[in-house]
């Protein structure tokens, strides 16, 4: 197979560890499927930035808290490099909630707040939904319920938008 072939089935062997919960098992495909992609330039920018990405939230998961900064350090840089709006919102996702992990409240509302306005810029309700959910519940888990509510309220509104009325159980 192309390098870059291989690269991509790195990510989807990660991909698929993530979902069978396996996400130990995920970091190092993540990690490859990385390497493999920057080794290509360009052409595998993609496959480099989204292996980053997944990469990020595993190892906060896995409280490896400095490896998934160190990814998402490179995410973000190769993103703003770019041009890429899309993926640098779900990198400021991502990182927001690394500094929430961190106890971080300003730079979790600031990194989040960009990736809202990312979202909107693109016209990507289902980003601003995500983006803005995890804001609200970080924010409701630190205690602070004023500033929690009119996020919380907006994903609300993009829910019902996207999915109707009854919306996920989760978000209600």
């Amino acid at each position: 197979p192309s390098a870059l072939v291989e690269a991509r089935t790195l990510l989807a062997l990660g991909r698929s560890a993530v979902r069978f919960s396996r996400d130990e098992e995920a970091v190092p495909s993540f990690e490859a499927a990385a390497e493999r992609a920057a080794a290509l330039g360009d052409e595998g920018y993609e496959t480099r930035v989204i292996a980053l990405l997944m990469l990020s939230h595993v190892q906060q998961g896995l409280a490896r808290l400095d490896d998934a900064q160190r990814a998402l350090d490179q995410c973000i840089a190769l993103c703003e490099e770019h041009g890429d709006h899309l993926h640098l919102a779900g990198a400021m996702n991502n990182r927001g909630l690394l500094w929430g992990h961190l106890g971080d409240r300003e730079r979790m509302v600031a990194d989040m707040e960009r990736g809202v306005a990312l979202a909107r810029t693109l016209g990507q309700d289902a980003l601003e939904f995500i983006v803005r959910y995890n804001l609200g519940e970080s924010l409701y888990l630190m205690d602070d319920l004023d500033a929690a509510e009119p996020h919380v309220r907006r994903a609300m509104e993009i829910e019902r938008r996207l999915r109707g009325d009854a919306g996920r159980p989760q978000v209600l």
